[in-house]
């Protein structure tokens, strides 16, 4: 068979369904968010493989050692135009599920080399409130103590393309065409349910995105004004001017959470920035009305950069 190797690469890395995006929880703060990291699992990336290569795709491990511990490295082979390529990645094998772990950890990343679930790597961090119910749930140590709850991550399909995904259509049954006139008549107050649990659920994560910053709250108001709300509630933003504020907030919680990691003083955090914002500052709040992702990842790269020469001098 053969096939493009341009078509190949980008169905392979089409981002995945909602349904088939994996969360787990990082860390969380003293604020009570967890930092939740999207994933897809071997399974998923199998079953794109199958998808878009059918029976022209192979993989092949061999055990490796890795920082002195046990490993495996996983060869990863496609067919394009009646040619053999591979890719190749290994992991160390995992607490959970040790060896069976090492197998599908080097597979995933040998899938990342081909694109599959690349797009990840690339998403915002996720801070999310954990909440008595929700969607996903967590379990994850702060310091002595294991935190439960559960979280309601945003649609990453959303996130990624721009736009809300459509629910697949589901063949109707007879009783359900014959009472579908009733149905008609209750779907005005059930989508206005669902409307506002969305509104409430961008609320919390806005919140989350606040108290993690620690921004005082004089300043909502002005993150308001920024998306183009007219008023001084967050319960009066739409869905988009939450969205809005959150990647504000978002950019600048990122690049403060790296500074934090590489212990910064105050004076070294606005060094940085004011290098990327090319303006003079002297409050760390004006980093949420100046910074972007773009701003975020400069400074990230200029503080690892420095650090990296630290280190080896």
């Amino acid at each position: 068979m053969n096939l493009d190797g341009r078509d190949i690469l980008k169905a392979l890395s089409e981002p995945f369904e909602d349904n088939e995006i994996e969360w787990r929880a990082q860390t969380c703060n003293q604020y009570g968010s967890a930092l939740m990291l999207p994933y897809i699992d071997a399974r998923a990336a199998m079953e794109r493989l199958d998808k878009v290569l059918g029976f022209n795709w192979k993989d092949q491990y061999h055990e490796i050692t890795m920082n002195g511990k046990q490993a495996f490295q996983c060869e990863l082979s496609i067919r394009i135009e009646n040619e053999w390529v591979t890719r190749t990645d290994g992991a160390e094998t995992t607490d959970v599920e040790s060896v069976k772990g090492g197998y599908s950890s080097a597979f995933k990343r040998a899938c990342v080399k081909f694109g599959i679930g690349r797009y990840l790597y690339d998403l915002p961090q996720f801070w999310l409130k954990i909440e008595k119910s929700g969607s996903v749930y967590v379990s994850v140590n702060k310091g002595r103590e294991k935190i439960t709850g559960f979280v309601n991550p945003p649609s990453i399909l959303e996130i990624v393309t721009g736009s809300k995904p459509q629910p697949k259509p589901q063949p109707q049954s007879q009783q359900t065409q014959q009472t579908q006139q009733t149905q008609q008549t209750q779907q005005p107050t059930n989508q206005n349910q669902h409307a506002s649990g969305e509104h409430e659920n961008a609320i919390k994560i806005v919140m989350g995105e606040i108290q993690d910053g620690n921004i005082a709250s004089n300043l909502i108001p002005y993150f308001l004004e920024r998306v183009g709300c007219k008023s001084s509630d967050l319960k009066a933003a739409s869905i988009e001017q939450l969205k809005g504020i959150y990647y504000a907030i978002n950019a600048v919680n990122k690049y403060l959470n790296v500074c934090r990691g590489h212990g910064l003083s105050l004076e070294q955090v606005l060094y940085y920035s004011q290098i990327v914002c090319k303006t003079t500052l002297t409050d760390i709040n004006a980093l949420y009305f100046l910074m972007d992702y773009k701003r975020t990842e400069e400074a990230i790269e200029l503080i690892k950069g420095d650090y990296s020469k630290s280190i080896a001098q």
